[in-house]
């Protein structure tokens, strides 16, 4: 006998859906008061490895054992999220404003998420889809959850930078100063902007965080 958690683990990695309903089927069979856990944890795997037809079938199929509310169900999601992966849960009815499943008792939601700034065309789907920006008090240091131009500052692309204040984001005090960490952390020289030699091992990710800085100088100056 193939154990069910053997079948769920080939399913993943071959994608094959006809294999994730015999997995089901035999945790069924086999453990039925161990169902609604192993439903859950190959939902979470589903969504860790951004496998749409997985989850959406969970969705559709196993809603009793799947809660898009509950952290615990969503912790893959910020690992590779993508349009489809999105869409995907919001038309389960997944509230894009939830706090983020990684980021637990921070009240911050996935667009706080560095991997969703560093991505314009997600940044702009989930505000269209009513995400939060404005949170936060940019003239308080301690503020919690910090404002998400804070993040951008030193995550972001300019692009969704921009795009955020024009969607009415704060600009907070430690805006520039979270920029220039992050240039600093990469090798950036703050007082160099034009092209110079590239020391960072990613040239595209360092250019993109002296020109952040850059522009998160001159929003604060203007402010």
């Amino acid at each position: 006998m193939v154990y069910p958690a053997r079948l769920r683990q080939k399913d993943i990695l071959e994608r094959s859906l006809p294999i994730l309903k015999d997995a089901l089927a035999q945790q069924r069979e086999f453990n039925e008061a161990e169902y609604p856990s192993f439903v859950l944890e190959t939902f979470r795997r589903a969504l860790y490895n951004s496998i749409p037809s997985f989850f959406g079938y969970l969705l559709e199929t196993e809603q009793s054992c799947v809660d898009l509310s509950r952290p615990c169900a969503m912790s893959g999601l910020g690992h590779s999220p993508s349009l489809l992966v999105l869409e995907l849960l919001v038309a389960h009815g997944w509230d894009v404003n939830h706090e983020s499943p990684r980021i637990y008792f921070t009240d911050k939601m996935l667009i706080d998420s560095p991997i969703i700034l560093e991505n314009y065309e997600l940044v702009v789907w989930m505000v269209e889809h009513g995400t939060i920006v404005d949170g936060g008090d940019p003239e308080n240091d301690r503020s919690w959850p910090t404002p998400l131009l804070e993040t951008c500052a030193a995550y972001g692309t300019v692009q969704a930078f921009r795009y955020l204040m024009e969607k009415g984001a704060k600009l907070g005090r430690k805006t520039l100063h979270r920029a220039t960490l992050m240039a600093a952390e990469l090798g950036t020289d703050p007082s160099f902007i034009e092209d110079g030699p590239q020391t960072d091992a990613d040239p595209m990710r360092h250019e993109n965080a002296r020109r952040q800085l850059c522009y998160a100088i001159l929003s604060t100056s203007s402010g």
